[in-house]
């Protein structure tokens, strides 16, 4: 399958992705008249707009760990909608991680379906106060 290239040359993807080159920021805004990447202590930054509506840009400052954010139309201020970190709230600053260091080394391939042992609870039904079953209870069997 190939992917489609944003502005700034690199795959359109949500959230913020690490290349070897740095951290590539991408947002999907069609109908916003601009985009700054603001990240924690830095200056703001443009993002070019292609015609889909993708801005893109490749931050070589930027690592793991960086808290960023996006201005949109010059006043408002929001998180990565598409962020695999918040760290403080959802309405503040996401930060880039490193999903690849998250993958266990080897893959748990889980058991045998032979050996498998399906069970549903429903939680809610062992309940004193659940009235299906108080009447089970006091009525005989």
């Amino acid at each position: 399958m190939n992917e489609v290239l944003g502005i700034a040359d690199q795959p359109r993807r949500h959230g913020a992705c690490i290349t070897p080159n740095g951290v590539v920021f991408n947002l999907w805004a069609p109908t916003a008249r601009s985009v700054e990447l603001l990240k924690r202590g830095q200056v703001p930054r443009r993002m070019p707009k292609d015609a889909d509506g993708w801005y893109q840009t490749l931050s070589a400052t930027a690592h793991v760990g960086t808290r960023y954010q996006f201005r949109i139309n010059g006043d408002l201020i929001v998180p990565d909608p598409a962020s695999r970190f918040q760290p403080d709230d959802v309405g503040e600053p996401s930060e880039v991680v490193d999903t690849a260091a998250l993958r266990d080394p080897v893959l748990f391939v889980g058991r045998p379906w032979p050996e498998a042992v399906i069970y549903e609870l429903h939680a809610a039904l062992s309940h004193p106060k659940v009235p299906m079953l108080a009447s089970r209870k006091s009525s005989p069997t």
